[in-house]
């Protein structure tokens, strides 16, 4: 039995080492994992201070674009009438010349 014994202690020695660096380990990547949150918490910070500021910049350019989309449609609107009116004119002079 002695030397199963033996054979025992000499197997559970190196075992009992891992489990010393297993909790140093836990110990590293647990300030690791701390360190990774802190920073996405703040990267997504920022990321939401640029959102709110590109979002600030682009309003007024919107709202440039809706004036100018309205223009748009307004000026369509008169080359309509006007190509109306030019053609109601060709018809008139094409019944005057006849």
């Amino acid at each position: 039995i002695r030397p199963s014994v033996q054979k025992l202690v000499g197997a559970a020695a190196p075992l009992g080492k891992c489990m010393d660096y297993v909790q140093d380990d836990l110990g590293v990547m647990n300030s690791e994992l701390h360190r990774w949150q802190e920073t996405c918490k703040l990267y997504a910070r920022e990321l939401e201070h640029e959102r709110k500021s590109t979002e600030d910049k682009l309003q007024p350019l919107r709202m440039q674009l809706l004036d100018l989309e309205d223009q748009i449609k307004g000026s369509a609107g008169r080359v309509d009438s006007l190509k109306s009116s030019i053609a109601r004119n060709d018809e008139r002079i094409r019944d005057l010349l006849r």
